[in-house]
């Protein structure tokens, strides 16, 4: 409805000065008002012709190629033939058709554009939202570390402290097997003396008195 109320409007800014050959298939195009008058050419019906000056039986009007000369006014019509009101509306229908597949090859690139682009959004927002994961244990990793750390740096310094206390053990034992073993060796020896000394006792003479 829009369209053809367009179409209307379109139509009725036409030059009043427009005329139409109408109700014959020619009409003759004469060089003055009367048969006798000759022949220019015959005008087709529907023929578009600008009225120059009316008459009651003759109008002198101007052809499409700029060429005047008089027709009789009943043949004229100020009424825009169907066929041309057709021919106008269909070229602009056309045109608009071609302005709308225009826009719709438009919308449709815009549309494919963007999704391209949500497309690119979403990656965009996971990449982001991965990266908070990484942060968030990147940040929860330094915290343990700190702990871990700091433990470990206990956990050496006790090392470090009952490894010097075992050394110190092991000094300690080293000294005592030494003197467990000069001991040992010292009461072998002594041992060994006594069991001399007593072989000489029972080998001296015995004196009777």
């Amino acid at each position: 409805m829009k369209f053809l109320a367009f179409c209307f409007l379109l139509l009725s800014t036409l030059s009043f000065a427009d005329q139409y050959i109408a109700g014959v298939q020619r009409v003759t195009f004469r060089t003055g008002p009367g048969t006798d008058n000759k022949i220019i050419k015959m005008l087709p019906t529907d023929e578009r012709v600008t009225l120059i000056e009316e008459g009651e039986t003759w109008s002198k009007v101007k052809d499409q190629e700029g060429e005047e000369g008089y027709v009789l006014t009943r043949f004229l019509s100020k009424e825009v033939p169907a066929i041309i009101k057709f021919n106008y509306i269909k070229r602009k229908y056309e045109a608009l058709k071609e302005k709308h597949e225009g826009l719709t090859s438009k919308s449709s690139e815009t549309k494919s554009e963007l999704s391209q682009v949500e497309e690119k959004l979403q990656t965009a927002q996971d990449e982001l939202k991965k990266m908070q994961n990484e942060y968030e244990q990147l940040k929860a990793g330094s915290a343990d570390y700190i702990g871990l750390k700091s433990r470990f740096e206990k956990v050496t310094s006790e090392l470090e402290s009952k490894t010097q206390r075992v050394k110190n053990l092991e000094s300690k034992v080293n000294v005592y097997y030494i003197k467990w073993f000069l001991a040992g060796g010292g009461v072998l020896l002594l041992g060994w003396l006594i069991g001399l000394i007593s072989r000489k006792k029972r080998n001296y003479p015995t004196l009777r008195l």
